[in-house]
């Protein structure tokens, strides 16, 4: 199902987007509760986001709630099923950090494809200014598929080589 998912920015989005769909889509996000955050939508046009585009939304329609897949229907538009907010690129830097992210589909890895294709695309590193306890077990994982870290230590030398923060706890134990 992921072959139907997309990825870009809103920004660039909003310019093949009609102007009843950008307001729709804010409007719509404001009410919902996979938006929790006003961040988000004070900043949507920066947000990287993961969308599925309305001529796909049917793959998806015994995954989505019903309230989503008729809004999405009724309207003609995609469905935003994941973000990224990221900071601001330093100047001549080899990383750049995530202040927020989530998902709402789940087992499709969608914010792993959302780094992977951010990261190929700007040719930097993706790493989070910090971690909270739900989402710190998701970046040990990912730093040992993606980096071959499995140690503090291999963490700690990777982010100092990087010239990047510490963020993730590798107390936790994953196999």
């Amino acid at each position: 199902m992921t072959e139907y998912i997309r990825y870009a920015k809103v920004s660039s989005l909003k310019r093949s987007w009609k102007p009843h769909q950008y307001n729709h889509y804010k409007e719509y996000l404001k009410y919902s509760n996979f938006w929790k955050n006003e961040i988000i939508l004070e900043q949507f046009d920066k947000l990287f986001i993961a969308y599925i585009p309305y001529k796909h939304i049917t793959h998806f329609k015994s995954i989505i709630s019903v309230d989503e897949y008729n809004f999405c229907i009724d309207c003609e538009l995609g469905y935003i099923c994941g973000y990224m907010l990221l900071y601001r690129k330093e100047y001549k830097k080899n990383y750049q950090y995530i202040e927020l992210t989530d998902t709402i589909i789940p087992k499709l890895n969608i914010l792993e494809n959302m780094i992977n294709q951010y990261q190929d695309k700007n040719k930097i590193i993706l790493h989070p200014k910090e971690t909270i306890d739900s989402s710190n077990a998701y970046w040990v994982k990912y730093y040992k598929r993606h980096y071959n870290i499995h140690t503090k230590d291999e963490y700690n030398t990777f982010c100092q080589s990087n010239n990047i923060c510490i963020a993730v706890d590798y107390k936790i134990n994953n196999s």
